[in-house]
């Protein structure tokens, strides 16, 4: 018998501008820097959806997937 493992990559961080989320509260963000962005996103009823501000990222990763804004 034959085992083959391959492990995935590690992530790569993108380049700012780039989309984040909070793996805390799954709120999301359009960051234009490591701590300047806007929320977008949130599942909290006291979050200011368009909010900017300098966040804490501690707890923040890339945002995996897509996003569509529309009026």
């Amino acid at each position: 018998m034959k085992v083959t493992i391959t492990p995935a990559a590690p992530p790569t961080s993108k380049p700012y501008p780039k989309l984040m989320i909070d793996t805390k509260d799954g709120d999301i963000f359009f960051m234009k820097t490591k701590s300047i962005g806007t929320l977008i996103y949130s599942t909290r009823e006291c979050a200011i959806i368009g909010e900017s501000f300098a966040w804490d990222t501690s707890t923040f990763e890339d945002f995996e997937g897509s996003i569509t804004l529309s009026n």
